[in-house]
């Protein structure tokens, strides 16, 4: 074998990269109902409108993405798509060549070079079929491994492509916040290599430098970024308990163990290598820090497939720089991952999807660099949505919805969207979150109309619907008048709210599995505030917390049980009467709650205290 065949699987990585990774094509699909803006589909909707707008990230917004979040979706706006391609080929050509020059850098024999080149190439196709995002952590990776690793000087050349890949790096790390935290991570470690060598930090300043110029030109003032941080912290934090579909659901036992093996081989991969002790050391925490998000993103997001191909491209990338025992321990991490994905959604004819998709990407580039593209894509999906909403042309001024379909509003031509800071309820998941959202309606800033829905079918997780942006319930009902019964329910601002009051009834500790009894006869709110054991603190580190039920008896005899997510408890929420359709939340109406037990999913008590705080009181509201 020549040079000429690692020659030819290189380009053949930079043209997968070029043509796989950049959003070509646009939307493709029109919404057939208004049930189809799932939660991703609002927020690829809202995200570019706010940024439109210069809403300020912290203090207006609060997502899991960051301000510059629309650069990983296809471009709504016609004004957007330029920026988006231009940016996305950067990036993927940035990340073929890193991971070329690590290949020609670690490696000198042929065969071991295109070998190397076969397994990128790999997950190069799987991030080119949609398992692509270790695609926005793979230039990371690189630049990590290559400052960690090297106690020589680096060629000019590769010090040139370093600083390109850190400003574009720089950019992506305010596009989600699981990113910014392995950036973060990954420049840190890079600094204090530079440090103990007694270096200047140049590479890892100039991270920082990139992102401060990013946040700046993404209309961000530099006083909110510690606040987006904050906020963005407190939101993650909350994450896994948030979405977590059950103890061992969707994932049983085999398979988290698995994935554990996988991460555990990762740490294992720079342990084993024959590096310096303190490019090793540094190597080991890099390699535990994506062990650690990746284990909270694939269990408590639910996104195992996305995790494990990331854990496996860092395997492969650590791999390549590591002794032949550390390379066995990287085999054993990419093959831990492959049975991990062959024991979830992802299937063996997923690999085959590549080839329709590279012929839609083919054109879809072709239309792109020709002027043909077809940037009106977005506004007929507006179009299809304003005719399903079918609202009032009278309605004017800014507008929120709850609890998710932000496209209603931005289709909408009278309405402008001036959304709660956590603008799906979905992710206002954390005591904190829901009270910055209840706030903003108590302020000046509060929009002027105010669409809402329930919708049975599209609760998360079998959540109790109260629970969902549960404090801003008693606001909607006391600032705004009901004004519209269609669709969506359409809420006026009053001039002066309904007086609102909280009269408390009792407060105490009870236990789970007791039944604790309600006057069904009065509008009861409720705050419940469960704890972990110390077990259960640690175990939820690593892993997840089993769901808290609450288990109801209604007065017509209807007994039901929902998931109530700790934080929200807290929070506080309309306990009864049980409001489960947009027709009960405008009657402030619904199944009246007779008694009411907590329990945990299938008897896992050792995972939170056995008592718990409980503080009922009675929601009372005037009259109109």
């Amino acid at each position: 074998m020549t040079g000429r065949t690692a020659a030819f699987l290189a380009c053949a990585l930079l043209v997968l990269c070029l043509v796989g990774l950049p959003p070509w094509s646009p939307p493709a699909k029109l919404v057939s109902n208004l049930g189809d803006i799932s939660d991703d589909l609002a927020f690829a909707l809202a995200h570019p409108a706010l940024f439109r707008q210069g809403a300020q990230w912290g203090p207006d917004v609060v997502f899991t993405y960051g301000p510059l979040g629309f650069l990983a979706w296809w471009p709504v706006y016609p004004e957007f798509v330029k920026p988006v391609l231009a940016y996305r080929v950067v990036l993927a050509l940035v990340t073929a060549t890193l991971i070329i020059a690590m290949v020609w850098r670690y490696f000198a024999n042929t065969w071991a070079r295109s070998l190397a080149l076969v397994l990128a190439l790999g997950n190069a196709y799987l991030w080119f079929i949609g398992w692509n995002e270790a695609m926005w952590i793979a230039p990371a990776l690189c630049v990590g491994i290559l400052c960690l690793s090297t106690p020589d000087k680096l060629p000019p050349w590769l010090v040139v492509l370093l600083y390109v890949a850190t400003a574009i790096i720089g950019t992506a790390a305010l596009v989600k916040f699981s990113l910014t935290t392995i950036y973060v991570g990954v420049y840190a470690l890079i600094g204090l290599r530079d440090l103990a060598r007694r270096s200047f930090p140049a590479l890892s300043l100039f991270f920082i430098a990139s992102l401060l110029v990013s946040w700046l030109l993404a209309g961000q003032h530099l006083a909110n970024l510690p606040a987006w941080f904050l906020t963005s912290a407190d939101l993650s934090a909350g994450y896994s308990d948030a979405m977590s579909k059950g103890f061992w659901y969707p994932y049983g036992p085999v398979t988290v163990a698995i994935t554990y093996i996988a991460a555990l081989s990762l740490i294992l991969i720079p342990m084993l290598s024959r590096q310096p002790l303190l490019g090793r050391l540094l190597l080991i925490l890099l390699a535990a820090g994506v062990s650690a998000v990746n284990l909270k993103h694939a269990f408590g997001g639910n996104q195992i497939e996305q995790s494990v191909i990331l854990v496996g491209i860092s395997a492969l990338l650590l791999g390549f720089v590591g002794s032949i025992w550390s390379r066995a321990a990287a085999a054993i991490c990419i093959g831990a991952c492959c049975v991990v994905l062959s024991l979830t959604n992802f299937q063996p004819r997923d690999l085959l999807l590549g080839f329709g998709q590279a012929r839609a990407q083919a054109f879809g580039m072709n239309s792109a660099l020709v002027g043909n593209y077809d940037a009106a894509a977005g506004e007929r999906m507006f179009q299809q949505i304003r005719r399903l909403a079918a609202l009032p042309d009278e309605f004017t001024g800014t507008a929120d919805v709850y609890p998710r379909k932000t496209g209603v509003i931005l289709a909408a031509p009278n309405l402008i969207y001036h959304p709660r800071p956590a603008y799906l309820s979905l992710n206002a998941h954390t005591e904190k979150l829901a009270e910055q959202n209840a706030l903003f309606l108590r302020s000046a800033r509060a929009p002027q109309w105010v669409l809402f829905e329930i919708r049975p079918e599209e609760r998360v997780n079998n959540r109790y619907a109260a629970t969902d942006d549960g404090p801003s319930w008693p606001e909607i009902w006391s600032r705004y008048d009901l004004a519209y019964t269609g669709t969506l329910l359409v809420y006026r601002r009053r001039p002066e709210p309904r007086q609102l009051a909280f009269h408390p009834l009792e407060r105490g500790n009870v236990g789970f599995e007791q039944v604790i009894n309600i006057n069904p006869e009065i509008r009861t709110w409720a705050r419940i505030d469960v704890h972990r054991t110390l077990l259960g603190a640690l175990v939820g580190a690593i892993y997840k917390a089993p769901q808290v039920l609450v288990n109801i008896v209604c007065e017509d005899g209807l007994t039901a049980t929902y998931q109530i997510v700790p934080a929200l408890g807290r929070a506080g929420f309309l306990l009864t009467p049980s409001i489960n359709s947009s027709a009960e939340f405008a009657a402030l109406s619904g199944r009246r709650v007779k008694t009411i037990r907590l329990s945990v999913e299938n008897g896992n008590h050792w995972f939170y205290k056995s008592v718990f705080g409980l503080e009922l009181s009675e929601l009372r509201l005037s009259e109109p």
